[in-house]
This record gives C-alpha cells, sequence and structure tokens, in this order.
C-alpha cells in the first residue's frame, strides 16, 4: 500500500472538527519542516561562505610566498613533444610552447630561454645551441627558430611534397585508410595555410614543383 493510499483511507476515516483538528496539524508539521530545510540551507552556504574564504586567503599566501619555486616545479614537470627541425612539426609545437612557456607572464624571457633546449634536437637544437641564457637571447633565438622552421613557402611544399609521397603499406581496408586520414591530415593543413588545392588558393608551380624537383633534381 502506498502512502497516497493510506493518507486517503485515514482521511476517510477522519470526520468533521477531527478532520479539520488533524488537517490544522499536518499543516503546521509542514511548515516546520518547511522552515527547517530554510534554516538548513543557510548554514550551508554560510560554511560554504567560511571555507571558500580559507580557502582564499591560502592560496593568496601560498602565492605570494612560493610562487617561483612552484612555477619552477610546473616547468619541470611539463612534457613537450621535443622538435627536431621538421618544419611540419615546427606549428605544432610552437603553437604548445607559446601557449605553456612563451605566453606566461610569471616566467621572465631568460627563464623561458632555459626551458627551450630540452624541447628541441637535432638541427633545431644545433640552431640555438652555445647561446647564453639571456632575455636578448630568448628573443634572438625565438625568432631565428621561427624564421628557419617556420617558413610558410617551406610548409607548403613539404605538405605537397609528403601528399605525392603518400603510399599504402598493403593492400588491407585499414592500410588504405590510414592513407586517407594522412592525406586529409595534409589537406587540412594546408587549408589552415590559405593553399586549400580544391579551391584554387594553391597555384600550379606550388601543387607540381616538389613533384618535379624531387624526381629531376
Amino acid at each position: 500500500m502506498t502512502a497516497l493510499e493510506v493518507q486517503l483511507q485515514l482521511e476517510e476515516a477522519l470526520t468533521g472538527e477531527k478532520r479539520d483538528q488533524e488537517a490544522t496539524q499536518w499543516e503546521a508539521l509542514t511548515e516546520r519542516i518547511q522552515m527547517a530545510r530554510r534554516e538548513l540551507r543557510a548554514r550551508i552556504r554560510q560554511m560554504e561562505g567560511a571555507l571558500s574564504d580559507c580557502s582564499v586567503t591560502s592560496n593568496d599566501l601560498d602565492h605570494r610566498g612560493n610562487t617561483k619555486p612552484r612555477v619552477k616545479e610546473r616547468l619541470r614537470g611539463l612534457k613537450m613533444p621535443v622538435v627536431s627541425g621538421n618544419v611540419l612539426e615546427f606549428p605544432a609545437f610552437w603553437d604548445r610552447f607559446q601557449g605553456y612557456v612563451h605566453s606566461r607572464t610569471d616566467l621572465d624571457d631568460a627563464s623561458m630561454f632555459s626551458y627551450l633546449p630540452s624541447s628541441l634536437s637535432g638541427e633545431a637544437l644545433a640552431a640555438v645551441e652555445g647561446m647564453p641564457s639571456s632575455s636578448a637571447n630568448y628573443s634572438h633565438a625565438m625568432e631565428l627558430l621561427q624564421v628557419r622552421f617556420r617558413r610558410t613557402d617551406v610548409i607548403v611544399r613539404e605538405h605537397v611534397k609528403a601528399i605525392w609521397n603518400a603510399k599504402p603499406r598493403s593492400d588491407s581496408g585499414d592500410s588504405i585508410q590510414a592513407l586517407v586520414d594522412e592525406i586529409n591530415r595534409h589537406l587540412r593543413c594546408l587549408t589552415a595555410l590559405g593553399k586549400n588545392p580544391s579551391t584554387g588558393e594553391m597555384t600550379a608551380n606550388e601543387a607540381f614543383l616538389p613533384l618535379l624537383a624531387e624526381k629531376f633534381f
């Protein structure tokens, strides 16, 4: 039997003045329950506010007293892909480095430069190796890397070359799908660079010269 059925039976058993008396008592009980709930919610909000104030105070003290050690700790724990000098890898590397390190307002240029070599290898590392960690050298190193490895014409050429040279590893469906995914990835990168082949943004020279240069030179 449900609570509603029980309530209906009780109401039928009560008559006249007794029913009115029970109804009054029920309304009073309901009001007391609602008041208790409101009071409980108010106390919960007060407790949450007190905890929030404590948290803010603690964070402020920690920020003022331990900013530099915590910044260094976060940098040591930061994992980023290492770029070797492949121009196709550099744009993604630069976007991540800029987001996690270069755009930080709590680091000076010398500190950012001290982190840079650990993110480089091969030709990219050789381009800045031997430079002392200083603010001036950080700006020079970033300019050098971008001029050498972020040239749009070279990146476009390498994407086109990769499309021409793409081949499936086998005749399996998975291999064919992997080839399609690879080609689409290069096409998306070309589109992002303003060189979408399907809309006429890419010239015939840009589309065919990488293939001809590889075959005849």
